[in-house]
């Protein structure tokens, strides 16, 4: 088994409990997958972000990209949402590896512009600025935060 965190082999016992005895999530078949009740579903999801989700995570900051979709030991980086699969593309995926794909992004990055008072003493609630492009036909084009 791999040598996991504190927190990663609770979930690797937690598998065990539930008849999965599983060293690494990423080699789950698919088809295993798709027959495990929901609450196995979940604790596989958990171990690997318990274990894998950190690394993945690192791995796209080193790289300097947003996203990353993981299906075995194979993955793609992108800075571009719109180039990960849909869900039948995702779907479509697992079926031809016979593996589970789980998708890694970086996580949003918000930025504060105040704090609004409210008529409550001491229940302030944070202030977004944005900015809305509109096209010529009144359709959104780009929303980004705005000073």
């Amino acid at each position: 088994m791999l040598q996991w965190g504190a927190e990663a082999q609770d979930m690797a016992q937690n598998l065990a409990g539930r008849n999965l005895n599983v060293d690494d999530p990423r080699q789950i078949p698919y088809e295993d997958y798709l027959a495990m009740t929901e609450d196995q579903r979940e604790a596989v999801e958990d171990c690997f972000n318990a274990v894998w989700h950190p690394i993945y995570l690192s791995l796209l900051q080193e790289q300097g990209a947003d996203w990353l979709l993981v299906c075995g030991e194979e993955f793609t980086l992108t800075s571009n949402e719109a180039e990960l699969p849909d869900q039948k593309g995702m779907e479509r995926l697992a079926r031809e590896t016979n593996r589970i794909p789980f998708v890694v992004s970086l996580p949003a990055e918000i930025e504060e512009s105040g704090w609004q008072a409210t008529r409550h003493p001491g229940d302030d609630y944070p202030i977004f600025r944005f900015k809305l492009e509109l096209d010529g036909a009144g359709e959104k084009t780009r929303v980004y935060h705005h000073p």
